[in-house]
């Protein structure tokens, strides 16, 4: 059974949206790459970061950043993935 199988599919969905967002850094090309609005890949983003209890990404004008965190967060959604 593949990792993706035994989780549930909301967190399924958290992590698409993060990984979409953290390799495009671009809201509008995240939600187009994965077909969602840009207020749920915003609320997958930001429960993730309660759940981690750390920022993911940095927002500077309009700019996506992956903080260290987001980096190492990255690595490990590819896994999950």
């Amino acid at each position: 059974m593949a990792a993706r199988d035994t989780l549930p599919s909301v967190f399924f969905e958290m992590l698409q949206s993060f990984t979409a967002l953290g390799q495009t850094v671009n809201l509008s090309r995240a939600v187009e790459q994965i077909g969602v609005t840009r207020q749920t890949i915003r609320r997958h983003v930001n429960d993730l970061e309660e759940l981690k209890n750390e920022k993911l990404f940095e927002l500077q004008d309009r700019k996506y950043t992956l903080t260290p965190a987001g980096k190492i967060a990255m690595i490990e959604a590819d896994q999950l993935l």
